[in-house]
């Protein structure tokens, strides 16, 4: 009679439970003895072993009816599921922010705006905004020993930064406004509910606005508007400065008598610029832009540009460039406002981190002290005050990234204009600068050579067809 030799392999030795084994069964020289190779015997010998659960019956018939195997998988258990992850529901009606959706407006052919019910953006305080749905535990799972295995639950979430909201235990954990206000979410990053300013009459004395502000009216001259966010003038802007936090809009345009300044910490879109200063953190949208002075970090994109200079690190993009008599200067790729602009906001961000571990230190000593009394007050003010920096910090460091990105395609910079280039203007895209020597009068775009600008012919895409849309 033969005997054979049984043995076991588990594939992961290092984990709690198995969920796989393998079986190898070899026959042994006759002086050896061993186990008789039955399915009795098989079973036997792996209930020995612990093996209780997930046998497969047909495969030890298998291995018996060929009298043997070398590595054969004879019993799988079941492996516990993961779980849902924690997910956040937007709890309030899905109104597009209102910057979105005039740009998308301004951007199409059309010469009318809508201007949009700013109100419906509102929401009173107290108004629930975000919900946190928690993550839930999979379906249990069995071993090869007949062990019942805990599901693996899901992997939760921690809320966005958030500002000028708090959290509540209603339902699960909800998001409540503080002030009322726009909401702007911004998710997995932020949350932000944005106070909103109307004004139903032209701006003629200076202002600070802490939140958003509309203005269904002109801005004067000799008027410093400034605004932590947003900035919509449904009117002319004469020679006044406007700063904004976020984007600025201007339905009409600027009359800037070489005095006007409007920089916004994303996008500016207006529709004429004539003799002014723009400024912006990301990308700049025009019809015109006349003898004006205009840096934009990421994109330049207008109908014309006349005289003045445009800097952009990406692309400028227009229908016509210069004209007869006026100077154009055009610079694209390596800005030096962008390098700056980096610094910049890393010296803040490194003072946010700085300001944000002293407070969580001395938060941490007040809460180890045994009696409190007057740090009870410190205490509390600090934590609420935590929130605002945190929510601070990821703005900067949502600014940083968006910086980077354009700085990492600094190298494709392009000049586009799809109708006529005029001669004198001047194109300069580092280390190459060129004067244009004749009028150009089809669609072309350039690119930075090894040895110069190459011109080629651009081709015009549908939705670029000239009459359609505008850019």
């Amino acid at each position: 009679m033969t005997f054979y030799q049984f043995q076991l392999h588990f594939p992961r030795l290092s984990e709690k439970y198995q969920h796989q084994v393998f079986l190898t069964v070899l026959p042994l020289p006759r002086p050896q003895t061993g186990y008789q190779l039955n399915v009795r015997s098989l079973l036997d010998f792996l209930k020995d072993q612990g093996i209780t659960y997930g046998i497969h019956h047909r495969k030890l018939v298998e291995i018996v009816q060929v009298g043997g195997c070398k590595r054969e998988l004879v019993a799988t258990g079941i492996a516990p599921e993961i779980g849902e992850d924690a997910y956040f529901e937007v709890l309030t009606s899905s109104q597009p922010e209102p910057f979105q959706q005039l740009l998308a407006d301004f951007r199409q052919a059309s010469s009318q705006i809508e201007w949009p019910d700013f109100k419906k953006n509102l929401r009173p305080a107290n108004t629930p905004i975000l919900r946190k749905h928690a993550a839930t535990a999979g379906a249990p799972g069995m071993s090869l020993r007949g062990e019942l295995i805990s599901g693996v639950w899901g992997r939760d979430l921690p809320f966005p930064k958030m500002k000028n909201l708090h959290i509540e235990e209603q339902e699960g954990q909800v998001l409540v406004s503080t002030i009322e206000g726009c909401p702007l979410v911004h998710l997995p990053h932020n949350i932000h509910i944005q106070p909103m300013y109307i004004l139903d009459r032209d701006l003629s004395e200076s202002r600070h606005f802490p939140g958003m502000v509309v203005i269904n009216g002109s801005v004067h001259d000799h008027v410093r508007l400034s605004a932590e966010g947003d900035v919509f003038i449904n009117g002319n802007v004469d020679a006044a400065v406007v700063l904004s936090g976020g984007n600025v809009f201007i339905t009409k345009g600027i009359k800037g008598k070489d005095m006007a300044v409007i920089k916004a910490a994303n996008h500016i879109c207006l529709g004429f610029a004539e003799r002014c200063t723009l400024e912006a953190q990301q990308s700049i949208y025009a019809k015109t832009l006349t003898q004006s002075y205009s840096v934009a970090l990421d994109c330049v994109e207008a109908d014309s540009i006349i005289g003045g200079e445009t800097r952009a690190s990406i692309s400028i993009r227009a229908k016509t460039i210069g004209s007869a008599g006026l100077l154009s200067q055009l610079f694209i790729g390596n800005n030096p406002y962008l390098t700056d602009k980096i610094q910049q906001l890393q010296k803040e961000k490194d003072r946010f981190d700085t300001r944000l571990s002293e407070m969580r230190m001395t938060i941490s000593e007040y809460v180890l002290k045994e009696k409190r009394s007057q740090e009870d007050i410190m205490l509390r003010h600090l934590r609420s005050r935590t929130p605002r920096l945190e929510f601070s910090l990821q703005k900067l460091h949502s600014q940083l990234e968006q910086l980077f990105q354009v700085k990492q395609n600094v190298k494709q910079a392009e000049l586009i204009c799809l109708e006529r280039l005029y001669a004198g203007t001047v194109i300069s895209m580092e280390p190459f600068e060129t004067v244009l020597e004749k009028t150009m009068s089809k669609p072309l775009v350039y690119r930075p050579g090894r040895y110069g600008l190459i011109p080629s012919a651009y081709e015009l895409k549908a939705h670029e067809n000239i009459g359609k849309e505008r850019i």
